[in-house]
């Protein structure tokens, strides 16, 4: 079975069960097949794509999007989708790294055309969701013009369904080959370990260009749920969706979640049939997760993954989550990304490739069908990451006697001060337990004297005072790790994906010198 295969089986068994609610349209299981094997017509006879060319997506959250990703599954030419928050530079980078020859976009980005066609292989666009303009045509009247009947290819679940770049919170970002058995591994697992059920109807809101919430694309129809897309957050928005669409799944991060609480539009009778929020990407505040979990009244499910393991690799399941506010033996699980799931294996290694002893830290590193195929022209970055089968995160972690597992940091966040390494997220779940503090981030500053000092960045309430803190943190934290200054912020620099960028923290610190 490889991705294709989804909607074959749902047109025979769910064909009018609703796939896809959106902004743009709603479909059935049939008319999103259908729509598909357009697409799958335009790439082939009208655009003349051919297996294993590649063409771009540029575009906010869209019910486009599905269409899109699916069409490369059975064509075998290859989506790859960009981070619209990317600078223009940036993105004309990433498209001539990735050879695109097509690139669709949203009528936000439009304007971005004429640079496009200049400095990338690129000739034309195809906007999605307005009437042509000069250099694009409408996808929506080639969709008119184009047929249904699609003969599909041949492919295999080694051919390459979608190429998604990483972050570059850490480097210049690399594009990851996801095939079309990493999909579908992904998809049992996510299925599996996230119990989403065909009558499931879950909210995205994560932007989808990235992995952790373009996965949903095809997790959720191969269980058969509907798919709800919205192009980007808006907490009244969200709200409002949730009643209306008797929403049972979401997909939020951290800051989503306290954004949501703090809107004034806020009742909990708005999300009545909500069943399970799914959240990530950044650590959520123990305080928070408590309040969240009071008011919303539903299950809770946190996971850790990476782009290169397409994503999912540990759950913090709702049991663990109810585990640790009833048993106190239990209780600092909730600081974890939990357990590795189903069909994948973990590891906590040393710098010599040998796994650690339950308690000690080490990097963690993951191994199954989910794990990509490689990065992008780019074997010397791809045989550095996978060793032996072996994907190396540059996440350090902790596993302890349970097999519950603990980020501790990133592996290139690390900063080495006097010699000593420092881990900043050890020093940020302190900062978390003043009260008043409703954001924090540590990063490595240059100093004369140690090489690397940490400073934290607060987002935090008035009455906080950094002397204070200060003094406070002086109590609980060895003198080598204690920040070097304390910055108010009044908001941390985050991707798409809700990651904070640290690198950028740096340029708020010089502005403060």
């Amino acid at each position: 079975m490889i991705v294709k295969d989804i909607l074959t089986h749902h047109v025979k068994v769910n064909p009018h069960k609703t796939a896809i609610i959106s902004d743009e349209q709603n479909l059935s299981y049939q008319e999103l097949y259908s729509r598909v094997k357009r697409t799958a017509n335009l790439l082939t006879d009208k655009f003349h794509l051919t297996r294993g060319d590649r063409f771009a997506v540029l575009s906010k959250n869209s019910g486009y999007i599905p269409e899109l990703y699916y069409a490369t599954a059975y064509t075998g030419i290859v989506g790859v989708p960009i981070n619209y928050r990317l600078t223009l530079t940036e993105i004309c980078d990433l498209l001539e790294d990735a050879e695109a020859k097509l690139i669709f976009i949203d009528s936000d980005y439009k304007g971005y055309l004429e640079e496009i066609t200049q400095k990338t292989r690129i000739n034309f666009g195809v906007v999605l969701d307005t009437d042509g303009t000069q250099g694009a045509i409408s996808y929506k009247e080639a969709m008119n013009e184009s047929s249904a009947d699609f003969i599909e290819k041949p492919l295999t679940k080694d051919d390459i369904v979608l190429q998604f770049y990483t972050s570059g919170t850490t480097g210049r970002p690399k594009g990851v080959m996801i095939s079309n058995g990493n999909i579908m591994a992904n998809s049992w697992t996510s299925v599996a370990e996230g119990n989403i059920r065909h009558f499931d109807r879950f909210l995205n809101v994560a932007p989808m260009c990235h992995m952790s919430a373009g996965s949903r694309v095809f997790s959720l129809s191969f269980a058969g749920a509907t798919h709800i897309i919205l192009k980007k957050f808006n907490p009244e928005q969200v709200l409002q969706v949730m009643d209306k669409h008797k929403v049972t799944h979401a997909l939020l991060v951290p800051t989503m979640i306290s954004k949501l609480i703090e809107n004034n539009k806020f009742n909990k009778n708005m999300m009545e049939h909500l069943d399970m929020i799914t959240y990530g990407a950044s650590p959520m505040p123990l305080p928070l997760l408590q309040e969240a979990m009071d008011l919303f009244q539903c299950n809770f499910w946190n996971g850790y993954g990476l782009t290169e393991a397409s994503p999912m690799l540990t759950g913090l399941k709702p049991s663990d989550h109810r585990l640790a506010l009833t048993n106190p033996k239990y209780e600092n699980t909730l600081y974890s990304v939990g357990k590795q799931l189903l069909g994948i294996d973990i590891k906590i290694v040393n710098e010599d490739g040998e796994e650690v002893k339950p308690g000690e830290s080490g990097e963690i590193i993951a191994k199954g069908q989910n794990i990509m195929k490689g990065y992008w022209k780019n074997p010397k970055a791809t045989e550095e990451t996978i060793i032996n089968g072996w994907l190396y995160t540059g996440d350090i972690g902790m596993k302890d006697d349970e097999g519950y597992i603990y980020i501790v940091d990133r592996k290139k966040d690390m900063l080495i001060s006097g010699g000593i390494n420092i881990y900043p997220r050890e020093i940020e779940k302190v900062i978390e337990d003043f009260e008043g503090i409703k954001e924090v981030a540590v990063t490595g500053m240059a100093d004369e004297k140690w090489g690397e000092v940490p400073v934290a960045f607060i987002v935090s309430d008035q009455s906080v005072s950094t002397e204070e803190l200060k003094s406070w943190l002086a109590n609980r934290l060895a003198k080598f790790k204690l920040p070097k200054e304390i910055i108010k912020v009044n908001e941390l620099p985050r991707n798409t994906t809700g990651k904070i960028q640290k690198q950028n923290l740096k340029t708020t610190y010089l502005t403060h010198h």
